[in-house]
């Protein structure tokens, strides 16, 4: 029961006539947090000291904003710099794999892997196959054919080739 219900029942009315007739006091707002009665601003110094007294109040719920302001800056460069480092060990990676898969077909094929080209194993496997054919010798090798004397005797019959031919 509302506090008016209860002083009319005390007086002897039934709580149902009481529904019926309009409540003759105003609702009461709660209150406030200043126990201090209104004022009517009488000066533009009074508007401007209320004014600023608001406006300090709302500012001091914002203190600090700035630094949370920049450490969310911070918090998205590094984001972005752990996002671009984490794609760079990504690519340095694959080509650690891809390069351990050059030399594995390499060593089957028996090509250097430095010379195989491609991106996965069947690219490299064909190219290593066409560099085999390529790089087959096309005319016997003669052991002993990169072998030449350091230095050679001079003999007169040396000379005298070497007069007759000029070298």
């Amino acid at each position: 029961m509302s506090e008016t219900q209860q002083n009319t029942a005390s007086a002897g009315e039934a709580p149902e006539q009481n529904q019926q007739k309009p409540q003759e006091k105003p609702q009461e707002r709660p209150q406030e947090k200043s126990e201090r009665p209104f004022e009517a601003i009488t000066s533009q110094e009074d508007l401007d000291r209320i004014i600023q007294s608001r406006l300090d109040r709302e500012r001091k719920k914002y203190e600090g904003f700035e630094d949370f302001k920049a450490k969310a800056a911070k918090v998205d460069e590094l984001t972005a710099k752990n996002a671009a480092l984490a794609e760079e060990v990504a690519s340095y990676k694959a080509e650690k794999e891809l390069a351990a898969l050059a030399a594995e077909v390499a060593q089957e094929a028996g090509v250097p892997a430095d010379a195989l080209r491609g991106s996965t194993r069947e690219e490299l496997e064909s190219h290593a196959e066409t560099l085999k054919s390529l790089m087959a010798p096309s005319m016997p090798v003669v052991h002993g054919q990169g072998r030449s004397p350091s230095k050679v005797e001079e003999t007169d019959d040396v000379k005298a080739v070497r007069k007759l031919f000029g070298s």
